[in-house]
């Protein structure tokens, strides 16, 4: 499970690798899945500090379309962020 449940409002996770990559956003993302809260900060204490916010809302959660939308969505953002940074 994450490391820090803020007040049952976010889901903090917290890493200390090099950078975030797209298995980081995923496991945060199936956190929010797995329980009711909607909305996820994912930090990283590596080189270059960085997060990034996740936002899944409970109605997403149980229509199955929708879900493998915003994992679409969520892989072609860290594709883009990679681009980026490459």
């Amino acid at each position: 499970m994450p490391r820090i449940n803020a007040d049952k409002c976010v889901l903090l996770e917290l890493k200390a690798g090099r950078a975030l990559d797209s298995a980081h956003a995923a496991q945060l993302l199936n956190y929010l899945r797995a329980t009711e809260i909607e909305v996820g900060m994912l930090f990283s204490f590596g080189l270059k500090p960085e997060f990034k916010r996740l936002a899944f809302d409970n109605a997403r959660k149980q229509r199955g379309e929708l879900l493998r939308l915003l994992d679409s969505l969520l892989c072609v953002e860290q594709k883009m962020l990679d681009d980026e940074s490459g």
